[in-house]
């Protein structure tokens, strides 16, 4: 009787090892799973897009902003309610509002103004627009909905045969 308890235990915890190694590489592989999920999917987590392309250009880009700003241009930018008659007040939807002006605060006319913004909690989402022109000087993007908090905004524009990039962070306030 002894001899057959033995043998019984020892198959039962010779059939354990294979499923206790496998189970281990199955927890293993659906925790990287998880963690690649988890990475790859937050709208928070952004790699730079064209980082290397921009990294090559920075030379150029650098003299370009000393032109821009040698020159006294300025840009202003802002979000202003889409529509006050259509939208209700508490609407987030907004439009990007720009205004170029020269050195003596004269309205300038610029040849485009391309616009990347995005929030800078989710800087994964990001909206690109030509701005069209509203006025002389003033331009604007489409309607959009802006959560608020703080927005990066990166306008590259023409003017005058000068091109440059300017950056600029604005708040966005609660409707």
């Amino acid at each position: 009787m002894n001899q057959g308890t033995d043998q019984s235990s020892r198959r039962s915890s010779g059939r354990m090892w294979p499923i206790a190694i496998v189970g281990v590489l199955a927890a293993q592989a659906a925790f990287i799973a998880a963690v690649i999920t988890i990475a790859t999917g937050d709208p928070s987590n952004a790699i730079e897009p064209n980082y290397y392309e921009k990294a090559v250009k920075w030379d150029t880009s650098s003299r370009a902003a000393h032109v821009w700003e040698d020159s006294g241009w300025s840009l202003e930018l802002s979000f202003e309610p889409a529509d006050a008659a259509a939208m209700p007040a508490s609407s987030s939807t907004r439009r990007l509002v720009a205004h170029l002006r020269n050195r003596e605060s004269q309205r300038v006319d610029a040849s485009s103004i391309e616009v990347e913004c995005f929030h800078q909690a989710r800087s994964g989402e990001r909206f690109e627009w030509t701005l069209v022109p509203r006025a002389h000087g003033e331009f604007e993007s489409p309607a959009q909905h802006f959560r608020p908090g703080l927005w990066e905004v990166r306008a590259t524009l023409s003017v005058s045969g000068v091109e440059a990039t300017v950056v600029r962070t604005i708040e966005v306030a609660s409707p």
